[in-house]
Protein backbone atom coordinates (compact mmCIF):
# COMPACT_ATOMS: atom_id res chain seq x y z
CA UNK A 1 0.00 0.00 0.00
CA UNK A 2 1.10 3.55 -0.66
CA UNK A 3 -0.34 6.69 0.88
CA UNK A 4 -0.76 10.09 -0.74
CA UNK A 5 -1.73 12.46 2.09
CA UNK A 6 -2.24 15.49 -0.19
CA UNK A 7 -4.78 13.62 -2.31
CA UNK A 8 -6.14 11.68 0.72
CA UNK A 9 -5.69 8.52 -1.32
CA UNK A 10 -4.20 5.11 -0.60
CA UNK A 11 -3.30 2.77 -3.46
CA UNK A 12 -2.96 -1.00 -3.58
CA UNK A 13 -1.74 -2.70 -6.75
CA UNK A 14 -3.46 -6.01 -7.45
CA UNK A 15 -4.21 -8.60 -10.09
CA UNK A 16 -7.59 -8.14 -11.73
CA UNK A 17 -8.49 -11.77 -10.85
CA UNK A 18 -7.64 -11.47 -7.14
CA UNK A 19 -10.13 -11.98 -4.32
CA UNK A 20 -9.52 -8.45 -2.98
CA UNK A 21 -10.48 -6.95 -6.35
CA UNK A 22 -13.59 -9.16 -6.48
CA UNK A 23 -14.57 -8.03 -2.98
CA UNK A 24 -14.28 -4.34 -3.91
CA UNK A 25 -16.20 -4.82 -7.17
CA UNK A 26 -18.97 -6.70 -5.33
CA UNK A 27 -19.73 -3.57 -3.34
CA UNK A 28 -21.02 -1.83 -6.46
CA UNK A 29 -20.57 1.71 -7.73
CA UNK A 30 -20.61 3.27 -4.24
CA UNK A 31 -17.33 1.50 -3.47
CA UNK A 32 -16.44 -0.83 -0.63
CA UNK A 33 -15.90 0.45 2.90
CA UNK A 34 -12.39 -0.71 3.81
CA UNK A 35 -9.59 -0.27 6.28
CA UNK A 36 -5.92 -0.97 5.62
CA UNK A 37 -3.43 -1.31 8.43
CA UNK A 38 0.32 -1.45 8.81
CA UNK A 39 2.43 -2.09 11.90
CA UNK A 40 6.16 -1.53 12.39
CA UNK A 41 7.13 -2.16 15.99
CA UNK A 42 5.38 0.48 18.08
CA UNK A 43 4.46 2.53 15.00
CA UNK A 44 1.17 1.79 13.30
CA UNK A 45 -1.26 3.28 10.83
CA UNK A 46 -4.86 2.55 9.87
CA UNK A 47 -6.48 4.22 6.86
CA UNK A 48 -10.23 3.98 6.29
CA UNK A 49 -12.30 4.93 3.30
CA UNK A 50 -14.12 3.85 0.15
CA UNK A 51 -12.28 1.56 -2.25
CA UNK A 52 -12.69 1.53 -6.02
CA UNK A 53 -10.99 -0.61 -8.65
CA UNK A 54 -9.31 1.43 -11.39
CA UNK A 55 -7.90 -0.08 -14.57
CA UNK A 56 -6.93 3.09 -16.43
CA UNK A 57 -3.30 2.77 -17.54
CA UNK A 58 -2.27 6.16 -16.12
CA UNK A 59 -3.70 5.31 -12.68
CA UNK A 60 -2.04 1.89 -12.64
CA UNK A 61 1.28 3.45 -13.74
CA UNK A 62 1.07 6.03 -10.94
CA UNK A 63 0.41 3.27 -8.40
CA UNK A 64 3.39 1.28 -9.73
CA UNK A 65 5.62 4.37 -9.57
CA UNK A 66 4.66 5.04 -5.97
CA UNK A 67 5.14 1.36 -5.09
CA UNK A 68 8.66 1.41 -6.57
CA UNK A 69 9.46 4.60 -4.68
CA UNK A 70 8.23 3.24 -1.37
CA UNK A 71 9.55 -0.32 -1.55
CA UNK A 72 12.72 0.29 -3.57
CA UNK A 73 11.84 -2.14 -6.35
CA UNK A 74 9.74 -2.00 -9.48
CA UNK A 75 6.82 -4.44 -9.52
CA UNK A 76 7.16 -7.13 -12.17
CA UNK A 77 5.20 -6.51 -15.37
CA UNK A 78 1.60 -7.70 -15.17
CA UNK A 79 -0.89 -6.93 -17.95
CA UNK A 80 -3.72 -7.91 -15.56
CA UNK A 81 -2.72 -5.36 -12.95
CA UNK A 82 -5.25 -2.87 -11.61
CA UNK A 83 -5.11 -0.46 -8.71
CA UNK A 84 -7.46 -0.30 -5.78
CA UNK A 85 -7.76 3.36 -4.87
CA UNK A 86 -9.04 4.12 -1.40
CA UNK A 87 -10.57 7.56 -0.99
CA UNK A 88 -9.78 8.22 2.65
CA UNK A 89 -12.31 9.30 5.21
CA UNK A 90 -10.10 8.69 8.24
CA UNK A 91 -6.40 8.25 9.01
CA UNK A 92 -5.09 7.15 12.39
CA UNK A 93 -1.66 6.20 13.62
CA UNK A 94 1.18 6.41 16.06
CA UNK A 95 4.74 7.37 15.16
Amino acid sequence: MTYDPEARLARVIANRASRKVANVLAAGPEGARVAVCQVDGRRWATLEGRAFVRAERDRVAEAERRYAERYGRTPSPNPSRVVIEIELTRAMGKR
